[in-house]
Protein backbone atom coordinates (compact mmCIF):
# COMPACT_ATOMS: atom_id res chain seq x y z
CA UNK A 1 0.00 0.00 0.00
CA UNK A 2 3.01 2.35 -0.08
CA UNK A 3 2.68 3.40 3.59
CA UNK A 4 6.02 5.26 3.67
CA UNK A 5 5.58 7.13 0.40
CA UNK A 6 4.31 10.67 0.17
CA UNK A 7 0.93 10.74 -1.59
CA UNK A 8 0.39 13.39 -4.27
CA UNK A 9 -3.14 13.66 -5.69
CA UNK A 10 -3.04 15.07 -9.21
CA UNK A 11 -0.35 14.83 -11.89
CA UNK A 12 -0.70 18.23 -13.52
CA UNK A 13 2.14 20.79 -13.27
CA UNK A 14 1.80 21.18 -9.48
CA UNK A 15 1.71 17.45 -8.74
CA UNK A 16 4.49 16.62 -11.21
CA UNK A 17 6.75 19.35 -9.79
CA UNK A 18 6.15 18.12 -6.25
CA UNK A 19 6.81 14.49 -7.19
CA UNK A 20 9.98 15.41 -9.11
CA UNK A 21 11.53 17.39 -6.25
CA UNK A 22 10.62 14.69 -3.70
CA UNK A 23 12.08 11.91 -5.82
CA UNK A 24 15.30 13.86 -6.42
CA UNK A 25 15.55 14.39 -2.66
CA UNK A 26 15.40 10.64 -2.09
CA UNK A 27 11.88 10.67 -0.63
CA UNK A 28 9.56 7.91 -1.93
CA UNK A 29 6.48 9.39 -3.58
CA UNK A 30 3.34 8.11 -5.28
CA UNK A 31 1.45 10.48 -7.56
CA UNK A 32 -2.07 9.54 -8.70
CA UNK A 33 -4.32 10.96 -11.40
CA UNK A 34 -7.62 9.81 -12.81
CA UNK A 35 -6.51 10.78 -16.33
CA UNK A 36 -4.11 8.90 -18.58
CA UNK A 37 -1.36 11.14 -19.99
CA UNK A 38 -0.99 12.69 -22.46
CA UNK A 39 -4.44 14.15 -21.92
CA UNK A 40 -6.18 17.21 -23.34
CA UNK A 41 -6.45 20.36 -21.25
CA UNK A 42 -8.57 23.43 -21.99
CA UNK A 43 -5.93 26.13 -21.72
CA UNK A 44 -4.57 28.82 -23.99
CA UNK A 45 -1.10 27.47 -23.26
CA UNK A 46 0.57 30.87 -22.76
CA UNK A 47 3.65 30.79 -20.52
CA UNK A 48 4.84 34.13 -19.17
CA UNK A 49 8.62 34.72 -19.07
CA UNK A 50 8.54 34.24 -15.30
CA UNK A 51 6.78 30.89 -15.70
CA UNK A 52 8.94 29.32 -18.41
CA UNK A 53 12.06 30.48 -16.58
CA UNK A 54 10.76 28.83 -13.41
CA UNK A 55 10.31 25.57 -15.32
CA UNK A 56 13.95 25.77 -16.40
CA UNK A 57 15.24 26.89 -13.00
CA UNK A 58 13.50 24.03 -11.19
CA UNK A 59 14.87 21.61 -13.86
CA UNK A 60 11.40 20.35 -14.69
CA UNK A 61 12.09 20.78 -18.40
CA UNK A 62 15.26 21.50 -20.34
CA UNK A 63 15.79 24.22 -22.91
CA UNK A 64 15.61 21.86 -25.91
CA UNK A 65 12.33 20.38 -24.68
CA UNK A 66 10.87 23.83 -24.09
CA UNK A 67 11.93 25.07 -27.53
CA UNK A 68 10.53 21.88 -29.06
CA UNK A 69 7.00 22.41 -27.72
CA UNK A 70 6.96 26.20 -28.22
CA UNK A 71 4.44 26.97 -30.95
CA UNK A 72 5.00 30.73 -31.03
CA UNK A 73 6.52 33.63 -29.10
CA UNK A 74 4.74 36.92 -28.39
CA UNK A 75 6.67 40.04 -27.43
CA UNK A 76 3.94 42.57 -28.15
CA UNK A 77 0.95 43.26 -25.87
CA UNK A 78 -2.20 44.88 -27.28
CA UNK A 79 -5.15 45.74 -25.04
CA UNK A 80 -8.76 46.44 -26.03
CA UNK A 81 -12.01 47.24 -24.25
CA UNK A 82 -14.27 44.94 -26.20
CA UNK A 83 -13.29 45.96 -29.78
CA UNK A 84 -11.94 49.42 -28.89
CA UNK A 85 -8.14 49.69 -29.00
CA UNK A 86 -6.60 50.95 -25.74
CA UNK A 87 -2.83 50.68 -26.11
CA UNK A 88 0.17 48.41 -26.64
CA UNK A 89 3.75 47.69 -25.64
CA UNK A 90 6.66 46.07 -27.51
CA UNK A 91 8.91 44.05 -25.21
CA UNK A 92 12.37 42.59 -25.67
CA UNK A 93 12.06 39.35 -27.72
CA UNK A 94 14.09 37.59 -25.02
CA UNK A 95 11.17 38.29 -22.66
CA UNK A 96 8.56 36.78 -24.97
CA UNK A 97 5.45 34.97 -23.79
CA UNK A 98 5.63 31.43 -25.18
CA UNK A 99 2.63 29.50 -26.48
CA UNK A 100 2.83 25.75 -25.85
CA UNK A 101 0.52 22.78 -26.14
CA UNK A 102 -0.62 21.90 -22.60
CA UNK A 103 -1.04 18.27 -23.62
CA UNK A 104 2.66 18.08 -24.47
CA UNK A 105 3.89 20.25 -21.60
CA UNK A 106 2.06 18.32 -18.89
CA UNK A 107 3.22 15.00 -20.35
CA UNK A 108 6.86 16.15 -20.31
CA UNK A 109 6.56 17.30 -16.69
CA UNK A 110 5.04 13.97 -15.68
CA UNK A 111 7.77 12.01 -17.50
CA UNK A 112 10.38 14.11 -15.66
CA UNK A 113 8.83 13.04 -12.35
CA UNK A 114 8.79 9.40 -13.37
CA UNK A 115 12.37 9.50 -14.65
CA UNK A 116 13.41 11.11 -11.35
CA UNK A 117 12.11 8.06 -9.47
CA UNK A 118 8.49 8.91 -8.58
CA UNK A 119 5.86 6.19 -8.86
CA UNK A 120 3.12 7.40 -11.19
CA UNK A 121 -0.35 5.86 -11.19
CA UNK A 122 -2.58 6.99 -14.05
CA UNK A 123 -6.19 6.23 -14.89
CA UNK A 124 -7.13 5.63 -11.26
CA UNK A 125 -9.53 8.06 -9.60
CA UNK A 126 -9.46 8.86 -5.90
CA UNK A 127 -12.86 8.03 -4.41
CA UNK A 128 -12.18 8.48 -0.71
CA UNK A 129 -9.93 10.66 1.43
CA UNK A 130 -9.85 10.42 5.21
CA UNK A 131 -7.53 11.13 8.10
CA UNK A 132 -7.13 8.31 10.60
CA UNK A 133 -6.70 8.84 14.36
CA UNK A 134 -3.02 7.98 13.88
CA UNK A 135 -2.72 11.22 11.86
CA UNK A 136 -2.16 9.20 8.71
CA UNK A 137 -4.10 9.94 5.57
CA UNK A 138 -5.98 7.11 3.91
CA UNK A 139 -6.71 7.27 0.19
CA UNK A 140 -8.97 4.84 -1.64
CA UNK A 141 -9.34 4.61 -5.42
CA UNK A 142 -11.93 3.32 -7.84
CA UNK A 143 -9.92 0.12 -8.30
CA UNK A 144 -10.35 -0.72 -4.61
CA UNK A 145 -6.75 0.01 -3.65
CA UNK A 146 -5.86 1.83 -0.42
CA UNK A 147 -2.84 4.04 0.20
CA UNK A 148 -1.75 5.40 3.56
CA UNK A 149 0.78 8.07 4.41
CA UNK A 150 1.45 10.73 6.99
CA UNK A 151 2.13 13.22 4.17
CA UNK A 152 -0.51 14.20 1.60
CA UNK A 153 -0.28 16.88 -1.10
CA UNK A 154 -3.51 17.97 -2.80
CA UNK A 155 -2.74 19.04 -6.38
CA UNK A 156 -5.94 18.00 -8.12
CA UNK A 157 -6.97 21.43 -9.38
CA UNK A 158 -9.63 24.06 -8.88
CA UNK A 159 -12.45 21.54 -8.92
CA UNK A 160 -10.53 18.86 -7.02
CA UNK A 161 -12.23 17.00 -4.21
CA UNK A 162 -9.28 16.42 -1.89
CA UNK A 163 -9.25 19.85 -0.27
CA UNK A 164 -13.04 19.93 -0.08
CA UNK A 165 -13.15 16.61 1.75
CA UNK A 166 -10.50 17.50 4.32
CA UNK A 167 -10.57 21.30 4.60
CA UNK A 168 -12.01 22.82 7.75
CA UNK A 169 -13.86 25.48 5.74
CA UNK A 170 -15.43 24.70 2.38
CA UNK A 171 -15.66 28.17 0.90
CA UNK A 172 -18.26 29.71 -1.39
CA UNK A 173 -18.73 28.22 -4.86
CA UNK A 174 -17.59 30.58 -7.66
CA UNK A 175 -18.12 29.46 -11.29
CA UNK A 176 -15.06 29.90 -13.51
CA UNK A 177 -15.39 29.71 -17.28
CA UNK A 178 -12.73 28.84 -19.83
CA UNK A 179 -13.73 28.69 -23.50
CA UNK A 180 -11.53 28.75 -26.58
CA UNK A 181 -11.31 27.90 -30.26
CA UNK A 182 -8.24 26.94 -32.24
CA UNK A 183 -8.19 28.76 -35.57
CA UNK A 184 -6.53 26.80 -38.42
CA UNK A 185 -4.37 28.62 -41.00
CA UNK A 186 -7.11 28.53 -43.66
CA UNK A 187 -9.41 30.58 -41.41
CA UNK A 188 -6.86 33.25 -40.54
CA UNK A 189 -7.96 36.89 -40.91
CA UNK A 190 -7.52 38.52 -44.31
CA UNK A 191 -5.87 41.50 -42.62
CA UNK A 192 -2.62 40.08 -41.24
CA UNK A 193 -2.67 39.40 -37.53
CA UNK A 194 0.25 41.23 -36.01
CA UNK A 195 2.68 38.50 -35.06
CA UNK A 196 4.16 38.04 -32.56
CA UNK A 197 1.50 39.69 -30.38
CA UNK A 198 -0.76 38.91 -27.47
CA UNK A 199 -4.17 40.59 -27.59
CA UNK A 200 -6.26 41.07 -24.46
CA UNK A 201 -9.93 42.09 -24.68
CA UNK A 202 -11.57 43.41 -21.50
CA UNK A 203 -15.32 43.87 -21.10
CA UNK A 204 -16.54 40.40 -22.10
CA UNK A 205 -16.84 39.03 -18.56
CA UNK A 206 -17.21 41.05 -15.38
CA UNK A 207 -14.09 39.46 -13.87
CA UNK A 208 -12.06 38.17 -16.80
CA UNK A 209 -10.96 38.86 -20.35
CA UNK A 210 -10.68 37.48 -23.84
CA UNK A 211 -7.38 36.58 -25.48
CA UNK A 212 -6.04 36.17 -28.99
CA UNK A 213 -2.54 34.95 -29.75
CA UNK A 214 -0.61 33.00 -32.33
CA UNK A 215 -0.40 29.23 -32.21
CA UNK A 216 1.95 28.01 -34.89
CA UNK A 217 0.43 29.08 -38.22
CA UNK A 218 -2.99 29.60 -36.63
CA UNK A 219 -4.53 31.38 -33.65
CA UNK A 220 -6.03 30.64 -30.26
CA UNK A 221 -9.08 32.75 -29.41
CA UNK A 222 -10.58 32.34 -25.98
CA UNK A 223 -11.92 33.90 -22.85
CA UNK A 224 -11.81 33.10 -19.19
CA UNK A 225 -12.75 34.44 -15.82
CA UNK A 226 -15.40 34.34 -13.14
CA UNK A 227 -18.84 33.92 -14.64
CA UNK A 228 -21.09 34.69 -11.67
CA UNK A 229 -24.50 35.86 -12.85
CA UNK A 230 -23.95 34.75 -16.47
CA UNK A 231 -26.08 31.99 -17.95
CA UNK A 232 -24.00 29.20 -19.54
CA UNK A 233 -26.01 29.61 -22.77
CA UNK A 234 -24.80 33.23 -23.04
CA UNK A 235 -21.13 32.28 -23.10
CA UNK A 236 -20.71 30.86 -26.65
CA UNK A 237 -22.20 34.02 -28.25
CA UNK A 238 -19.61 36.09 -26.36
CA UNK A 239 -16.87 33.94 -27.85
CA UNK A 240 -18.46 34.32 -31.30
CA UNK A 241 -18.37 38.09 -30.80
CA UNK A 242 -14.67 38.01 -29.91
CA UNK A 243 -13.96 35.83 -32.95
CA UNK A 244 -15.72 38.34 -35.20
CA UNK A 245 -13.61 41.22 -33.83
CA UNK A 246 -10.49 39.31 -34.86
CA UNK A 247 -11.63 39.00 -38.48
CA UNK A 248 -11.53 35.20 -38.57
CA UNK A 249 -13.33 33.84 -41.66
CA UNK A 250 -14.96 30.86 -39.92
CA UNK A 251 -17.41 31.12 -37.05
CA UNK A 252 -16.41 29.69 -33.67
CA UNK A 253 -19.18 27.10 -33.70
CA UNK A 254 -17.91 25.52 -36.93
CA UNK A 255 -14.34 25.38 -35.63
CA UNK A 256 -15.47 23.67 -32.43
CA UNK A 257 -15.58 25.36 -29.05
CA UNK A 258 -13.50 23.78 -26.30
CA UNK A 259 -14.31 24.69 -22.77
CA UNK A 260 -15.43 24.00 -19.28
CA UNK A 261 -17.19 25.69 -16.39
CA UNK A 262 -15.61 24.80 -13.06
CA UNK A 263 -17.46 25.11 -9.77
CA UNK A 264 -14.39 26.46 -7.98
CA UNK A 265 -14.76 27.06 -4.28
CA UNK A 266 -13.75 30.52 -3.16
CA UNK A 267 -10.99 29.44 -0.79
CA UNK A 268 -8.45 32.01 0.21
CA UNK A 269 -4.92 31.24 -0.99
CA UNK A 270 -3.56 28.68 1.45
CA UNK A 271 -0.71 26.15 1.41
CA UNK A 272 -1.92 24.04 4.35
CA UNK A 273 -5.37 22.86 5.36
CA UNK A 274 -6.68 19.95 7.38
CA UNK A 275 -3.15 18.65 7.96
CA UNK A 276 -2.38 18.32 4.25
CA UNK A 277 -0.32 20.51 1.94
CA UNK A 278 -1.84 22.27 -1.06
CA UNK A 279 -0.32 23.15 -4.44
CA UNK A 280 -1.44 24.94 -7.58
CA UNK A 281 -5.13 25.58 -8.12
CA UNK A 282 -5.95 23.42 -5.08
CA UNK A 283 -4.25 26.17 -3.07
CA UNK A 284 -6.28 28.87 -4.90
CA UNK A 285 -3.12 30.41 -6.36
CA UNK A 286 -4.67 31.50 -9.66
CA UNK A 287 -3.60 35.00 -10.68
CA UNK A 288 -6.91 36.89 -10.79
CA UNK A 289 -5.62 39.52 -13.24
CA UNK A 290 -3.55 37.57 -15.77
CA UNK A 291 -5.41 34.29 -15.31
CA UNK A 292 -2.10 32.45 -15.16
CA UNK A 293 -1.63 29.50 -12.85
CA UNK A 294 1.17 27.27 -14.18
CA UNK A 295 4.01 29.25 -12.62
CA UNK A 296 2.37 29.24 -9.19
CA UNK A 297 1.56 25.54 -9.64
CA UNK A 298 5.14 24.37 -10.16
CA UNK A 299 6.59 26.74 -7.56
CA UNK A 300 4.10 25.75 -4.86
CA UNK A 301 4.62 22.08 -5.75
CA UNK A 302 8.36 22.50 -5.23
CA UNK A 303 7.69 24.28 -1.91
CA UNK A 304 5.54 21.40 -0.64
CA UNK A 305 8.21 18.89 -1.64
CA UNK A 306 11.01 20.87 0.01
CA UNK A 307 9.04 21.11 3.25
CA UNK A 308 8.32 17.38 3.35
CA UNK A 309 11.90 16.44 2.39
CA UNK A 310 13.29 18.63 5.17
CA UNK A 311 10.92 17.08 7.67
CA UNK A 312 11.77 13.53 6.64
CA UNK A 313 15.52 14.16 6.44
CA UNK A 314 16.25 16.35 9.49
CA UNK A 315 19.97 15.74 9.24
CA UNK A 316 20.12 17.27 5.79
CA UNK A 317 22.14 20.49 5.68
CA UNK A 318 21.35 23.56 3.62
CA UNK A 319 17.68 23.88 4.57
CA UNK A 320 14.80 24.01 2.12
CA UNK A 321 16.02 25.56 -1.15
CA UNK A 322 12.40 26.21 -2.12
CA UNK A 323 11.35 27.94 1.11
CA UNK A 324 10.62 31.25 -0.61
CA UNK A 325 8.54 29.78 -3.44
CA UNK A 326 5.33 29.13 -1.49
CA UNK A 327 5.04 32.45 0.40
CA UNK A 328 5.80 34.37 -2.81
CA UNK A 329 2.98 32.52 -4.60
CA UNK A 330 0.58 33.30 -1.74
CA UNK A 331 1.56 36.97 -1.77
CA UNK A 332 1.06 37.27 -5.52
CA UNK A 333 -2.32 35.50 -5.47
CA UNK A 334 -3.61 37.77 -2.71
CA UNK A 335 -2.28 40.93 -4.37
CA UNK A 336 -3.82 39.90 -7.71
CA UNK A 337 -7.20 39.59 -6.00
CA UNK A 338 -6.96 43.16 -4.75
CA UNK A 339 -5.83 44.45 -8.16
CA UNK A 340 -8.59 42.53 -9.93
CA UNK A 341 -11.20 44.58 -8.08
CA UNK A 342 -9.56 47.79 -9.31
CA UNK A 343 -9.52 46.49 -12.89
CA UNK A 344 -12.81 44.60 -13.09
CA UNK A 345 -14.98 45.87 -10.22
CA UNK A 346 -18.12 47.74 -11.21
CA UNK A 347 -17.07 50.86 -9.29
CA UNK A 348 -13.65 51.04 -10.93
CA UNK A 349 -13.69 49.38 -14.35
CA UNK A 350 -14.79 52.48 -16.30
CA UNK A 351 -12.06 54.58 -14.73
CA UNK A 352 -9.53 51.77 -15.28
CA UNK A 353 -10.36 51.51 -19.00
CA UNK A 354 -10.03 55.27 -19.43
CA UNK A 355 -6.67 55.14 -17.68
CA UNK A 356 -5.47 52.35 -19.97
CA UNK A 357 -6.52 54.37 -23.01
CA UNK A 358 -4.74 57.54 -21.86
CA UNK A 359 -1.45 56.14 -20.54
CA UNK A 360 0.93 53.62 -22.06
CA UNK A 361 2.92 53.24 -18.84
CA UNK A 362 0.70 50.44 -17.57
CA UNK A 363 1.72 48.09 -20.36
CA UNK A 364 5.46 48.19 -19.64
CA UNK A 365 4.81 47.79 -15.91
CA UNK A 366 2.53 44.81 -16.60
CA UNK A 367 5.12 43.13 -18.83
CA UNK A 368 7.72 43.60 -16.09
CA UNK A 369 5.27 41.82 -13.79
CA UNK A 370 4.95 38.94 -16.29
CA UNK A 371 8.75 38.72 -16.29
CA UNK A 372 8.90 38.51 -12.50
CA UNK A 373 10.74 41.82 -12.20
CA UNK A 374 7.80 43.54 -10.51
CA UNK A 375 5.13 42.55 -7.98
CA UNK A 376 1.54 43.78 -8.04
CA UNK A 377 2.16 46.26 -5.20
CA UNK A 378 5.33 47.37 -7.02
CA UNK A 379 3.41 47.83 -10.25
CA UNK A 380 0.71 49.92 -8.55
CA UNK A 381 3.32 52.02 -6.75
CA UNK A 382 5.17 52.68 -10.02
CA UNK A 383 1.98 53.77 -11.75
CA UNK A 384 1.04 56.08 -8.89
CA UNK A 385 4.49 57.67 -8.91
CA UNK A 386 4.53 58.09 -12.69
CA UNK A 387 1.06 59.64 -12.59
CA UNK A 388 2.24 62.08 -9.92
CA UNK A 389 5.23 63.05 -12.07
CA UNK A 390 3.15 63.56 -15.23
Amino acid sequence: TGSEAVLVIGCGPAGSACATVLARSGVPVIALDRAVFPRDKVCGGALSPDTWRALLRLRLIDRDQLDGITLSRASRLECYHRDEYLGSYDADPDDAVRTVDRRELDHILLRTAEESGAEIIQGEAVTGVARAPSSRFEITTDTGRTFRSRDLVAADGAGGRTRIRLARRRGRVSPIVALQVRVPPECMPESPFRNPSLRVHFGLLSYGYGWVFSRGAGLVIGMGGFAAGIRPSALPPLLEELTAWTGVRCDAGRMGIEGAILAMRGHRPLLRSGGMLLAGDSASLLDRVSGEGIGAAVRSGAWCAGLIAGRRQPGCTGGNPYSAEGPECIGRARASRACSHLLYGRLFTGRAMRRLASSGKFYRAYWDLLCGRLSYPGMMLRLIRERGNS
